[in-house]
């Protein structure tokens, strides 16, 4: 009995691990570079990491996607189709994408009472001459391909077997929010993964998660790149009120209606 629990658990957990581990794996042989070709290029590690971070970053997603992309398929069907053959639900899931997140970015910052956005604009700026290109890849591409179907495609998937929807739901969220390593980002992550196993009970297809993840960090990017912002804590807490309101209508009144499962 012993055997077989920790059995389940491991089941669970390991997609996780693996892009926690290809994230490792990843930063030790560019470090391990570094030390052999790039030490005479740069005058310290730091300053090396800063101008490589995106590629190393790039490269462990894409090579944790394609690991996950394996177990995934074993476990079920490709599912990269049209949500009810109808494209209009993908304009729902990204106005709840955009307004879920932007009002959970506004939430956060407000707790924490130095920004989300502004720390998260200013880890960008840290990286030196990262791309746009290479920034979108990053993150709007690999990285909501690579965490959805480690994370809802799989540990959401594989714990719900196990037990039932809101366990399977926190235990994914949770991991989720763990594999950020940022106390801000894994606040956030943790709420938003919570509508994203949400959304996947509906329509029981990784496109939708997919699509969401993807709008959410597009807008992200787009309001961090134009230097958007808001002129004080009244006008926040009046655009974070308005944007869950959004979301709930979105995911009450048209979301949830589609599926029995909900």
């Amino acid at each position: 009995m012993q055997t077989r629990l920790i059995g389940k658990i491991w089941r669970v957990i390991y997609p996780a691990l693996v892009l926690f581990g290809t994230y490792l794996a990843v930063y030790i042989v560019a470090i391990m570079t570094y030390g052999s070709i790039f030490a005479g290029k740069y005058p310290d590690l730091e300053s090396f990491m800063a101008a490589a971070g995106d590629i190393v970053s790039i490269a462990a997603l894409t090579i944790g996607a394609v690991i996950v992309f394996i177990f995934y398929r074993k476990d079920y069907p490709v599912e990269f189709k049209l949500l009810y053959e109808s494209p209009k639900y993908i304009i729902f899931l990204i106005i709840l994408a955009i307004a879920l997140s932007h009002g959970l970015n506004i939430l956060v910052s407000l707790v924490n009472m130095t920004g989300v956005l502004g720390t998260y604009s200013q880890v960008q700026a840290g990286g030196g001459a990262l791309s746009i290109v290479t920034t979108v890849l990053k993150t709007v591409i690999l990285a909501p391909i690579a965490e959805e179907l480690a994370f809802r495609g799989l540990v959401f998937r594989r714990m719900e077997l196990y037990t039932s929807f809101w366990p399977a739901a926190l235990v994914s969220s949770l991991l989720f929010a763990l594999y950020h390593m940022n106390l801000l980002q894994g606040v956030y992550a943790f709420l938003y993964g919570i509508m994203l196993c949400l959304v996947y009970r509906v329509f029981r297809n990784i496109l939708a998660t997919l699509i969401m993840h993807a709008a959410a960090n597009a807008f992200t990017l787009i309001f961090i790149y134009l230097g958007l912002d808001y002129p004080g804590i009244p006008v926040y807490v009046t655009v974070m009120v308005a944007a869950f309101a959004i979301s709930a209508v979105i995911y009450f009144l048209v979301v949830r209606k589609l599926s029995p499962r909900a």
